[in-house]
């Protein structure tokens, strides 16, 4: 009896000890009735790494819990369509505006209202186009001037308008103005040398009349119709709206609401100015500029030179009596030249004379001007940094 009393407790000894070996495995070991080396129930037994193991799990919950909660504290913007921005960090201290949506693409595709509630609060443009003028064309009017006097001179001779011979003076008094005169009148059969048998009176010649005065020209402006008046176009456009979202949803003094955008809409900042980005909005950068550039484009003014040969003309008549009544002749001088013609019959009386009929023949005018002048550019005074943070293509 005795015997089988030691034997039990030998064996149950036993099992004991073989319970205390297996225990000593990893956190993984299958309890099945076993000794659970990761119970926390048996705090001074417990595997030191199973702890370590435990921390672990504690510091991972506590992270993804403070990430629950900023998310829960953002789902007042998120739910409402909106996202949370970054506010600008500026190390220089400048006061950008924004963060807000901001649109880009060409300048005939600007949008002219805010796609969700709000109102355009800035519009900006950068690639000018800005041709020169098309100007006019200059002409000149038909040149003016007047015409008055008489030849310096006036003789007959006794050539045939050749070199040689005997003349005779014609000419009017002292200050004729060309109305009719008997002055040095010469009768019918005067003889040059007298007695030589030749008569006087063959031919007349007399000298150029005076030149014109008071010439000019009067500018004759021609619009050509043309494409590139006063205008200007830009290759881009930046359009910035402002929601009527409220910001502070996020619960981030460092964050705003915004309205959640894709490309081509991105979240930006701006400053009148060429300025560095802010450190949080560094994706992209543009210079742009206010709608009206500077513009110095004009046409020079037409204006015409002063007129190239013009000239004068009159009647110079000859009458054989000397009331002007018996015609014998009349001829077209000019100021361009001398000139000399014969008279009909040889030896005719040449009683009196007339520079009647003065008449202007107009030079022509060099034209000038008419030309562009100037260029329109951006104005460097509305110059606005825009700033942007990277915007997705497709919502998540």
């Amino acid at each position: 009896m005795n015997s089988q009393f030691i034997s039990h407790k030998w064996l149950f000894l036993s099992f004991i000890a073989a319970s205390a070996i297996i225990s000593v495995g990893a956190c993984t070991v299958p309890q099945d009735g076993f000794y659970d080396a990761c119970d926390t129930k048996v705090a001074s037994l417990a595997d030191p790494g199973c702890r370590a193991a435990e921390d672990a799990g504690t510091d991972a919950e506590s992270d993804a819990s403070e990430e629950a909660g900023a998310n829960n504290a953002r789902a007042a913007c998120t739910n409402k369509g909106g996202e949370c921005v970054a506010l600008h960090e500026d190390a220089n201290g400048f006061k950008w505006e924004g963060p807000h949506p901001v649109w880009f693409g060409p300048a005939t595709d600007a949008p002219a209202q805010c796609p969700f509630e709000g109102k355009i609060n800035l519009k900006r443009y950068e690639g000018l186009h800005a041709p020169p003028l098309d100007c006019p064309l200059c002409e000149c009017e038909e040149g003016t001037g007047t015409c008055a006097g008489v030849p310096n001179s006036i003789s007959v001779g006794t050539t045939a308008c050749t070199p040689g011979g005997v003349s005779t003076p014609f000419d009017g008094p002292d200050g004729w103005d060309g109305s009719c005169t008997s002055a040095n009148g010469i009768p019918a059969g005067a003889q040059c040398p007298p007695g030589s048998g030749t008569p006087c009176v063959q031919s007349v010649a007399w000298s150029a009349l005076p030149e014109p005065e008071k010439e000019a020209c009067a500018v004759k402006v021609a619009p050509v119709p043309g494409f590139n008046g006063l205008t200007t176009s830009w290759e881009n456009a930046a359009v910035a709206c402002e929601s009527t979202k409220a910001r502070d949803l996020c619960n981030n003094g460092n964050e705003a609401c915004l309205p959640a955008v894709l490309y081509p809409w991105a979240q930006c900042v701006w400053l009148t100015g060429e300025h560095t980005c802010p450190a949080n909005f560094t994706y992209s950068r543009r210079v742009m500029y206010e709608q009206e550039p500077k513009d110095s484009r004009s046409c020079s003014a037409c204006s015409c030179g002063e007129p190239v040969g013009g000239s004068c003309t009159a009647n110079f008549s000859i009458y054989k009596d000397s009331s002007c009544m018996s015609t014998i002749g009349i001829q077209s001088i000019s100021s361009s030249m001398p000139d000399c013609n014969l008279i009909f019959p040889a030896g005719s009386a040449v009683g009196s004379k007339s520079i009647t009929d003065h008449d202007y023949v107009p030079g022509l005018c060099a034209t000038s001007g008419g030309e562009p002048m100037g260029e329109a550019v951006e104005d460097n005074g509305t110059a606005t940094t825009i700033c942007c943070q990277q915007t997705p293509f497709f919502a998540e």
